[in-house]
């Protein structure tokens, strides 16, 4: 060859499958905020039951919770960046506010950190203060 990478078939093939893959999940993600931006209830007592470690570099922790509405109990899971000064166990059993989808409850997000209420244009609440200790600022 001469200064130039020639593709192969198989090559463009498998870069066209992951371009069109990162873009399904992409449209996937605007799609269920589209749908929890357009109509959505907050509600409080989400309670933590379980946490792990976010990637390889531990830059985060996934936060599962469980929550009830209307007499059924309802589960997510959250990726939260930005924790800091504990090694997780701090926020099991823990009660956070949730929000979801009235389309489709299973559309859900815990609210954790101040951005998560200003995203909604909602003041953080006092009984999350004691968060604060725990985020990077």
């Amino acid at each position: 060859m001469t200064g130039s990478a020639k593709f192969d078939k198989r090559t463009y093939y498998v870069v066209a499958f992951f371009f069109i893959v990162v873009a399904a999940i992409a449209i996937y993600g605007q799609v269920k905020k589209n749908q929890l931006d357009s109509g959505f209830v907050i509600t409080n007592g989400a309670t933590v039951t379980s946490i792990s470690l976010t990637g390889k570099t531990g830059s985060g922790y996934f936060l599962d919770y469980s929550f009830q509405f209307q007499s059924k109990t309802y589960s997510g899971s959250t990726a939260e960046r930005g924790i800091i000064n504990s090694d997780g166990s701090t926020f099991i059993g823990k009660s956070f506010p949730v929000m979801f989808s009235t389309k489709d409850t299973s559309n859900n997000k815990l609210m954790v950190t101040p951005k998560d209420f200003e995203d909604y244009h909602y003041e953080y609440p006092d009984s999350l203060k004691w968060m604060l200790d725990y985020l990077q600022r």
